[in-house]
């Protein structure tokens, strides 16, 4: 791979170019785009190298990928080592739900955008689907607003009450939206109140993927009281094709509380996806009996249902 770009050279003639030092192997797709955005937003200066032959298979698409050598200055060794070793913590150890998002918001909306298979356009889909005449919007676990920043280009003036667990992500809308009209709300919103056929339309984007059926349906019933007759609401989500990959999830996630006894009522980050199937039957069951996919790119669903 060549470079992203080259150290600048010293003003005179025999000085060298600044010599990197090596950093961190990116092993796969995720990892690059972690690591590239965690130095880009930062400013660190980095260059890339490639390992050639070796390569790793991604498993979902069966494309052979080079493994990327990142290198910095050694001036920016320590802070980039630290900054980038604090995103990579062990896979198998649950974090709360609030803490993975917070020492993740440096990378948050390039890996959105770009390590997500789909996702890039359900945003635009999103917003293009939310009626026009939308005055007051819902947004659950609204993070940084990406699904908000398509919004707003369709319906600038439009209310939003933004509910999210982590603090730094809400500031990070707020600076990027100073002129809108926002109401943000940090917190969990299973334990908000959202009122009654309060708002035109509410919407999620890649928020519910780590909760269980019973608390969807609790969720859910909040929903359908809070949007107004004829309102709807709109979700985009991480869902799956079979029984069988739900309940491998599901097995995961209690396995793993189990080794590190961790209370079933504590938020953690894992991924517990639900079948098409099943998402869209939870919505019926609260009464949203006009339901459908309307979009779909490998794992990214949009369901959009509606209130009659």
């Amino acid at each position: 791979m060549s470079f992203i770009f080259r150290f600048e050279k010293k003003k005179k003639q025999n000085d060298n170019i600044t010599e990197p030092i090596f950093l961190r192997t990116a092993n796969d797709n995720y990892e690059f785009i972690t690591i590239k955005g965690v130095l880009e937003y930062n400013k660190i200066p980095y260059v890339t190298s490639g390992h050639g032959a070796e390569s790793y298979l991604r498993i979902k698409t069966g494309v052979n990928l080079g493994r990327i050598n990142f290198l910095v200055k050694n001036t920016d060794f320590e802070r980039a080592k630290n900054l980038v070793d604090s995103i990579f913590t062990n896979d198998e150890k649950l974090e709360k739900m609030d803490d993975f998002f917070a020492t993740r918001i440096v990378m948050y909306e390039n890996h959105m955008l770009t390590a997500v298979e789909g996702l890039k356009e359900a945003y635009k889909i999103m917003a293009e689907t939310l009626p026009k005449n939308t005055n007051n919007l819902l947004d659950l676990g609204c993070g940084t607003g990406l699904e908000l920043d398509e919004i707003f280009k369709i319906n600038p003036d439009v209310y939003v009450t933004g509910i999210d667990l982590t603090q730094t992500m809400l500031d990070k809308l707020a600076e990027k939206h100073p002129d809108k009209n926002l109401n943000l709300i940090c917190g969990n919103y299973f334990d908000i109140l959202f009122g009654k056929e309060k708002f035109d339309a509410a919407i999620s984007f890649e928020t519910l993927h780590h909760f269980t059926h019973d608390e969807k349906i609790r969720l859910y019933h909040k929903i359908f009281d809070a949007v107004k007759t004829n309102g709807c609401y709109i979700e985009c989500d991480y869902m799956v094709e079979k029984q069988e990959e739900e309940d491998f999830y599901f097995y995961e996630l209690k396995r793993l509380r189990k080794e590190q006894n961790i209370p079933d009522d504590e938020l953690v980050h894992f991924d517990t996806p639900l079948t098409i199937e099943n998402q869209i039957k939870l919505l019926k069951t609260v009464g949203f009996y006009k339901t459908k996919k309307i979009y779909k790119c490998k794992g990214t669903v949009i369901l959009k249902a509606t209130k009659l």
